[in-house]
């Protein structure tokens, strides 16, 4: 039978991966790590309201991020025990 040749229809778990990881993990991509470095170099200068602009826009685009990843996973999870 196919069952015992390929085993059971099911995708393999991962262990999931603590929390604050996977959001720090939203500030690992190019752009933003781009914005982060335009906000330091903002610092350096001397341009601190551009700097805190930036950082505010970046940790606002890192949550709604998190929020939205965590919770397809949550879908994703809840759609695997049907």
């Amino acid at each position: 039978s196919l069952r015992r040749e390929h085993g059971e229809n099911k995708l393999e778990e991962e262990e999931p991966e603590h929390i604050v990881m996977r959001y720090i993990g939203q500030f690992k991509d190019p752009l933003i790590l781009l914005l982060l470095g335009s906000a330091a170099l903002s610092i350096v200068v001397g341009q601190y309201e551009d700097a805190i602009s930036i950082a505010v826009a970046v940790v606002i685009v890192g949550s709604v991020a998190f929020y939205q990843e965590y919770k397809s996973e949550e879908c994703l999870q809840a759609l695997s025990t049907l």
